[in-house]
Formats: structure tokens, sequence, C-alpha cells
């Protein structure tokens, strides 16, 4: 289930965007979650910091525990924590979500 960002514009109207999560499991593609999240950030105009700040709040289940288990990743700038999530979880699930392509 992915989370709602509301965004307040400055004519007081909200704008619902629909943030993507990431747990790590085997049916999830990295990639995708990682590029949607960089494209919402754009349009939030979050710098790396704040990119760095949020990310936790879109990660679950396996990649949450990793990331929580995993204290040197806590002091790490933005990018070098997206390819620390790539070592550890990009080739699995690239490969399932090729293999479910494939055969649909």
């Amino acid at each position: 289930m992915s989370k709602v960002f509301e965004q307040r514009t400055g004519l007081g109207l909200q704008n619902s965007i629909k943030m993507p999560t990431f747990g790590g499991t085997a049916n999830k593609d990295l990639d995708s979650f990682l590029e949607k999240f960089n494209r919402i950030a754009r349009i939030q105009n979050w710098g790396d910091d704040r990119k760095t700040n949020m990310l936790p709040m879109y990660r679950k289940e396996h990649a949450d525990a990793w990331f929580e288990t995993t204290p040197e990743l806590h002091s790490k700038k933005f990018n070098e924590v997206a390819e620390e999530l790539k070592k550890k979880f990009d080739s699995e699930s690239t490969k399932y979500w090729l293999r479910q392509s494939l055969h649909d």
C-alpha cells in the first residue's frame, strides 16, 4: 500500500501524491520505487538531506528491518543509501520482475 503525501499549494488547495513504498520483497522493483521517489522529491523540491530523512517513511518489511539493523547507513547521504539498497535488494527483485514479465 502506498502512502499519500499531501502538499499545500499557494492557493490553499491540497494536492495528494501517492508515495511509493519499498519492502525488499521479490515482487517489488527497486528501480521503479527509486524513480518514483526521486520524481516526487523533485516535485516537492526536496534536497539530498530531505530525501535522506524522508526515505525511512517509505521503507517497510525486509527493507526496513535491514536498514534498522545496519546502523552505518544512518549517516550516509541519499545516493549512498540508494546504492546500498541496490546492492542488497535490486538483483533478486529485478530477476523476479523480469521472469514475471516474460510469463505475462
